[in-house]
């Protein structure tokens, strides 16, 4: 089933998964779901960057938590979202 998530249900998912519902993160779990976001979401999700609401590293393991991908950094920090089921790498200098 297609579903269309407001900005705030996109920025629980990528940064606060505690705060879906049951049924809601069930939902966004189901990989026979597809999930649709609105361009007016992206536009939001822009602004909240420009005046400094979101930072670019949390935009990298969100991507990699939400995708499953498995993230390959220099930066030790990462490794405190495993807890979130980040795959992280670490690329040791």
């Amino acid at each position: 089933m297609r579903y269309l998530i407001d900005t705030n249900i996109l920025l629980y998912i990528i940064f606060e998964r505690d705060k879906l519902s049951k049924e809601v993160y069930e939902i966004v779990e189901d990989y026979e779901n597809s999930i649709c976001v609105s361009s007016e979401s992206l536009k939001e999700l822009i602004h909240l960057f420009h005046i400094g609401k979101i930072r670019m590293r949390k935009w990298k393991k969100a991507q990699a938590i939400t995708e499953k991908i498995p993230l390959i950094s220099s930066d030790r920090k990462f490794e405190a979202y495993r807890n979130q089921n980040l795959n992280f790498v670490y690329n040791k200098r």
